[in-house]
């Protein structure tokens, strides 16, 4: 996506399932540093430090709201500290920090867009800057991902009841309390006003997600695989580890629940975040089919961390809360070491990467290479010097709608038929064998063989295979002019 005109990125992101501003980040930043495989992740790890730093600011300054304390105080350095460490140790957000996809920076925005509405909330009087800056951060958030509808609504809420109580009280001057409805009103007119362009493009992404077959309607097993997921469990329902998905979940469900319910101010806003956000996630996609994965609630996991601080500073035995303090921080450190050692091994896994390599190494520049659908082909061409040769072999284009449709032209379709007539005498075809929702493989016609094989492992997909074929008529014809000659 980032290698097309930012007017033409409006129109493509359309045929995405997400909002676009991602992609005019990664364009801005593959501008400056190029479109190497680093240096486009780095904007993802960047995005990661500005959410760890972010966190630290955000819990600061609820400590400072509810203690009434200095920016400089221990009571609220401390558990600013501890959060921050916990987001930094975290597996689930190293591992969407380091990947091309827009989790890490809506993880910013969203703890940024609060720390902004807190900001505004909580100064001594109000300020328009304060307010603007939330707005701007807030229109990022859902321009980056649509669940930060979920967090908007989180902000909505809390933002409204603290409000509305400065309104009632006598001890308020009257122009102030003005100046912050004023403000407030003003902040979701710059949100709406921002968001209105991209209006007709949602509505059109939110018909067709619900016009596919994929996905099913979401429930109490998917908010315990994502739950688990979070904290680094593996999902298996028919295993062991099911039960212990289980209890994650009802310990996570619980302390959520009791930050909320007993937490002072601005305590309750990250766990009010959390359980907006898989709340209205499970119950909007209960009856519908559309997909919601773990890595959408990144942005939850970081205001789950955030409230779990607060609740273990909130223990009122400095012995207890140190024990429990250094328990979580132990179980944190634990966490990031299994993370080490299984990027380690995921190191060894060369995938889509040197399956490419291999086939660019014996390719001749006129030999074509075959793909079976978008998600393929959006995995092969980063690691080629031209993607002028690749196309995607189906009987028909009715792959499944964000899934690398937004980016592959419909020139890039070839069916088995077409295939079958070509000139050419040899062909390269890669595939992944578990990562498309088609049947793996690719359709090659009958009058195409396959010649060779090699396989690649992947430490996600299974494994990646390149198989070269030879096309009989053609070879045939080259056969047929050498006996002439």
């Amino acid at each position: 996506m980032s290698t097309y005109p930012l007017s033409e990125q409006w129109e493509r992101a359309a045929g995405d399932n997400h909002p676009p501003l991602f992609y005019f980040f990664l364009k801005a930043w593959t501008m400056l540093v190029g479109n190497s495989p680093a240096g486009v992740r780095l904007l993802s790890v960047l995005s990661g430090i500005a959410t760890i730093s972010g966190t630290f600011f955000l819990v600061r300054k609820i400590e400072i709201d509810v203690l009434k304390c200095s920016p400089n105080d221990a009571r609220a350095i401390q558990p600013a500290l501890f959060a921050t460490l916990l987001v930094a140790l975290s597996p689930f957000q190293i591992e969407w920090s380091q990947t091309v996809r827009m989790y890490a920076l809506g993880g910013a925005f969203s703890v940024w867009s609060t720390w902004a509405l807190l900001q505004a909330l909580t100064s001594s009087r109000p300020h328009v800057r304060d307010w603007l800056l939330y707005g701007l951060l807030a229109a990022g958030l859902i321009y980056t991902h649509y669940f930060g509808f979920f967090i908007l609504a989180a902000h909505g809420i809390y933002s409204g009841i603290r409000i509305l109580n400065t309104l009632r009280r006598d001890s308020c001057d009257l122009a102030e309390k003005k100046q912050l409805l004023k403000y407030a009103l003003l902040a979701s007119v710059v949100v709406a006003v921002l968001w209105f362009p991209w209006l007709d493009e949602f509505l059109l992404q939110r018909q067709r997600g619900l016009e596919q077959k994929w996905g099913r309607p979401q429930g109490i097993d998917h908010f315990t695989r994502s739950v688990s997921e979070m904290f680094g469990l593996m999902w298996n329902p028919t295993s062991a580890e099911l039960l212990r998905s289980r209890i994650v979940t009802i310990l996570f469900s619980v302390l959520a629940i009791v930050t909320l319910l007993l937490g002072r101010k601005s305590e309750r806003l990250p766990a009010l975040i959390v359980f907006l956000s898989f709340g209205l996630a499970l119950l909007l996609g209960s009856g519908s089919k559309s997909l919601i994965a773990s890595w959408y609630f990144l942005f939850a996991h970081v205001f789950f961390l955030c409230a779990l601080t607060i609740l273990l500073f909130r223990i009122p035995s400095r012995w207890l809360s140190r024990c429990v303090l250094g328990a979580v921080l132990i179980g944190a450190g634990w966490q990031f070491t299994q993370q080490l050692i299984w990027r380690a091994s995921r190191i060894e896994l060369p995938s889509f990467q040197a399956a490419v390599h291999y086939v660019e190494a014996l390719r001749e520049s006129d030999e074509l290479i075959f793909v079976n659908g978008p998600r393929d082909y959006v995995a092969v061409s980063p690691y080629l010097h031209d993607c002028q040769p690749v196309y995607v072999v189906a009987d028909k284009w009715d792959f499944v709608f964000g899934t690398g449709t937004a980016v592959v032209e419909r020139e890039k379709h070839l069916t088995p038929g077409d295939v079958s007539v070509l000139d050419q005498s040899r062909a390269w075809v890669i595939f992944a064998t578990n990562k498309s929702m088609n049947p793996p493989g690719v359709i090659m016609p009958e009058d195409w063989i396959d010649v060779t094989e090699e396989r690649f492992n992947d430490w996600r997909y299974g494994q990646i295979v390149v198989r070269q074929y030879e096309h009989l008529p053609a070879l045939s014809q080259m056969s047929d002019k050498k006996t002439e000659l």
